[in-house]
């Protein structure tokens, strides 16, 4: 399993609390304490691009090219043009159900209840993860109302439900909160 010691962004989960109780472990969440060494800030907007890996599965993009009709030749043609930059804010998806979890491992089994639109991408990633055959990952998604498409990725919940159920060795249950939406996302990054 893949781990490292750096923390890219913040609402990035650093450790997990696991109790009988949501309030026990808010309690207990509340005394742990995470010390770190700040690395100096890299704005995206100003950082020197760095290609993607060939393993990554994006370099792939590189190869590809869109081209329909002359667009460049029809702009310097236009008897009038509008030019501008624009931008727009970071936009989340917020159902009003947030993304939640019941893993349990069972004969070297894992089953997970999940809030999911794409239960055979949670399948494959837990498997990976895992490093077990993806049939023995059951992914079951009941109609938990809609995603918005926050629901259609891979989240650092499922992962760390799985693990902490494997850990315990009993079901681990797993919800996020409306702040955890907004943040535990980036992981993807």
């Amino acid at each position: 399993m893949f781990v490292e010691n750096v923390v890219r962004y913040w609402g990035q989960p650093v450790a997990m609390v696991l109790a009988e109780s949501l309030e026990a472990a808010e309690g207990a969440a509340a005394r742990v304490r995470v010390s770190y060494e700040r690395e100096p800030f890299i704005s995206p907007d100003t950082a020197v691009p760095v290609p993607p890996s060939p393993e990554s599965g994006y370099g792939m993009l590189d190869a590809l090219e869109f081209r329909k009709g002359d667009a460049a030749g029809a702009f310097a043609k236009a008897p009038v043009r509008a030019v501008g930059t624009y931008t727009q804010p970071s936009r989340h998806g917020n159902p009003m159900e947030p993304s939640a979890v019941v893993a349990k491992w069972h004969d070297g089994r894992l089953t997970v209840h999940d809030s999911v639109q794409h239960v055979y991408a949670v399948r494959d990633a837990l498997a990976a993860t895992f490093g077990i055959a993806s049939d023995k990952v059951r992914v079951i998604a009941p109609h938990t109302g809609g995603g918005f498409g926050t629901k259609a990725f891979i989240w650092p919940h499922e992962i760390l439900a799985a693990q902490a159920a494997k850990a315990a060795g009993r079901p681990v249950k797993l919800v996020l909160t409306h702040q955890d939406m907004y943040c535990i996302a980036a992981t993807s990054r």
